[in-house]
């Protein structure tokens, strides 16, 4: 009996140990605050890295990263990033499923688009001019 809670002690330290350091790589590769070409050789902007610690813990249980969002909502929009003000994207939950929220200005047009975190469909489409 002695043995077995020794084991199991250990393999309950190991997995620990195991998840404290997928979230450091993960910390370090989105924290980094500089410009990185993304997969499709583009430049993500350092706003998008988590401003906090729940954020990050949000992107990793979903199969969309705000990234990804970002480039989705922006491809429908038919935008450059480098070309959009005032970004602002946020997880959140609406009945029940995730969805990232994404709100940018291009020219005198705020945009704000909801896209699932799961399937990366875009729910939700808004366009209003500033005159």
């Amino acid at each position: 009996m002695k043995k077995f809670s020794v084991l199991f002690i250990t393999l309950i330290l190991a997995l620990a140990l195991s998840a404290c350091s997928n979230n450091t790589m993960d910390n370090n590769s989105m924290g980094s605050g500089t410009n990185s070409p993304n997969q499709n050789g583009s430049s993500l902007v350092s706003d998008l890295t988590p401003s906090n610690q729940n954020q990050q813990q949000n992107n990793q249980t979903t199969a969309i990263t705000r990234e990804r969002a970002l480039e989705i909502a922006l491809t429908e929009a038919g935008v450059k990033q480098a070309d959009i003000r005032d970004l602002d994207i946020e997880l959140d939950t609406e009945r029940g499923v995730k969805i990232w929220e994404i709100d940018f200005d291009y020219g005198n047009t705020e945009y704000s688009y909801d896209v699932n975190a799961d399937t990366g469909a875009i729910t939700k489409v808004e366009r209003e001019r500033d005159n």
